[in-house]
């Protein structure tokens, strides 16, 4: 029996976080718009209606600014020059429930994610400073060994004062 796509319903926020595996709303848009290769911002609103006209404005605007996406007339097209914000953190948070079954040290899961070391360090310590993963011992009496206990599919959000200067 064909169906009728205009009989759905659009999907909660909790369903596009798992379907684009990130929360983070600007890096559903970017993916969104990767996949559709041309949108209007009515399609949009339509597609992600909790965000309201303005915010999804002002969203899609700023998404223009960093040269993520380009405008041509009504459509937004996606320019597929930057990574998503997050996205090096969204590989290392899948690379680490595949890695939850046993323990793991960041470079295990640097290579795992084809992430920078470094970051895959401060993913950790930050993951296990906020309850998501626990340090279970150190190899070598220098590298931390780390497992997995949180059941989130989709990466936690962490709100992270920058250092600058």
């Amino acid at each position: 029996m064909p169906t009728n796509h205009s009989d759905r319903k659009p999907l909660s926020s909790r369903e596009r976080a798992i379907l684009f595996k990130t929360r983070i709303v600007a890096v559903q848009l970017q993916r969104y718009i990767e996949a559709k290769g041309r949108v209007t911002l009515k399609q949009l609103s339509a597609t992600f209606p909790d965000i309201g006209g303005r915010s999804m404005y002002d969203r899609v605007k700023n998404l223009q600014d960093r040269g993520i996406v380009y405008r041509d007339g009504d459509e937004f097209l996606p320019t597929f020059a930057v990574d998503p914000c997050g996205s090096k953190a969204d590989a290392a948070w899948r690379a680490a429930r595949l890695l939850a079954a046993s323990s793991f040290t960041p470079d295990q899961l640097a290579a795992l994610a084809s992430i920078e070391r470094e970051h895959a360090a401060t993913l950790c310590r930050n993951w296990c400073n906020h309850g998501l993963l626990v340090k279970i011992g150190q190899m070598n009496r220098r590298v931390p060994l780390y497992k997995m206990i949180s059941k989130d599919v989709v990466r936690p959000i962490i709100k992270q004062e920058r250092k600058h200067g």
